[in-house]
């Protein structure tokens, strides 16, 4: 807040039309007990703007222009007399529950507004700072995600989003969200809002075809399934986006998870551009796919290049019983073909 030369701010989750405080800097407890109770309800800054600006950061003057707020009765009987604040830069985010997170910083009539060049500072921070919410807020609604290791999906530098049986996203870490932004792996709006201000968010692909694969995965991860992955674009060099669906571990040993240790109805999606330069191991294959060691050994022949003759020859088995272990390897795997294989198991 300092930085930016603000002298108030607010912190606090949407929820259903309620105001959750988190923290109210520049507020006294009269302060934050009137804009509670009443004044929230008619704000121009929160009706006008907060709930149009869900993943950005915005200039309260764009949408209330100066000359509107000071006749407003917020500003009139509240701010003016407790607050002060007269110029805000607004942002909103969405939270795992479908609330929507909403924050800002004021200051007072006398000081310059704030510029563009400080709406896109503080823009730079409100992915960090929606991810401290998630993990420092205390209640049921967040004990869920913070119970499952989110300090180590932060810490990865491959995409990770929690998802539930229909690609609803729960959570999303920050490298996940650039993927998104850049490449086929997204994460879209949903006609679906849990409230009047916060839509919800679904993991798809940039091709209809990839996204009921992914879809799919998804589903059977979150039923207890194997997951598996896919492939999603290729350059002439070999960089493919790589996901990887598996159900979601539990990192504590308790709370609300199955006797597999891993938590119903969610799912785990890894996600990181690279290289396909050297076969998985056949242990890797038969823990993604469900394969047989055979069949994870007659996977990776053929990833090689190998005909069918030539790995019944190299195995010393039949040419009929490669042929039964190949149709079984494309059903676990929703390949259609070879080609189609060399793709999917290409994502892992």
């Amino acid at each position: 807040m300092n930085e930016l030369s603000a002298t108030s701010g607010t912190l606090f989750i949407d929820t259903y039309g309620d105001v959750d405080p988190i923290t109210f800097p520049g507020f006294n407890n009269q302060a934050l007990s009137l804009y509670k109770d009443y004044y929230c309800t008619a704000d121009p800054w929160l009706l006008d703007v907060g709930r149009r600006v869900v993943g950005d950061t915005r200039l309260a003057e764009e949408f209330v222009p100066a000359a509107v707020f000071e006749h407003s009765e917020t500003w009139y009987d509240f701010s003016r007399v407790h607050v002060g604040a007269f110029h805000a830069l607004i942002g909103a985010f969405d939270m795992p529950d479908g609330t929507t997170g909403m924050f800002s910083l004021h200051r007072e009539k006398p000081m310059t507004g704030f510029t563009e060049q400080e709406r896109v500072r503080l823009g730079r921070l409100a992915p960090h700072l929606r991810n401290a919410v998630h993990l420092a807020r205390r209640g049921p609604r967040s004990d869920e995600v913070r119970r499952h290791g989110i300090d180590a999906l932060h810490a990865l530098t491959a995409g990770a989003v929690i998802v539930d049986g229909t690609g609803l996203v729960i959570f999303a870490n920050g490298a996940s969200e650039a993927l998104s932004q850049t490449g086929p792996l997204r994460m879209v709006r949903t006609a679906e809002r849990s409230s009047v201000a916060a839509p919800r968010l679904r993991l798809t692909t940039s091709a209809t075809a990839e996204t009921s694969r992914l879809h799919a995965l998804i589903a059977s991860a979150a039923r207890g399934g194997p997951g598996g992955g896919l492939v999603l674009g290729a350059d002439a060099q070999g960089a493919v986006l790589r996901v990887l669906v598996m159900p979601l571990p539990d990192t504590t040993g308790k709370g609300l998870v199955g006797r597999d240790g891993t938590v119903p109805g969610r799912a785990l999606v890894l996600a990181n551009t690279l290289h396909v330069t050297s076969p998985l191991p056949v242990d890797m294959l038969m823990s993604i796919y469900a394969f047989s060691p055979s069949e994870a050994a007659v996977a990776q022949a053929l990833l090689g290049g190998a005909t069918a003759e030539q790995v019944a020859r190299d195995r010393q088995v039949s040419v009929a019983t490669i042929r039964t272990q190949i149709r079984s390897i494309l059903e676990k795997t929703g390949a259609k073909n070879v080609r189609d294989l060399e793709r999917y198991i290409a994502a892992v």
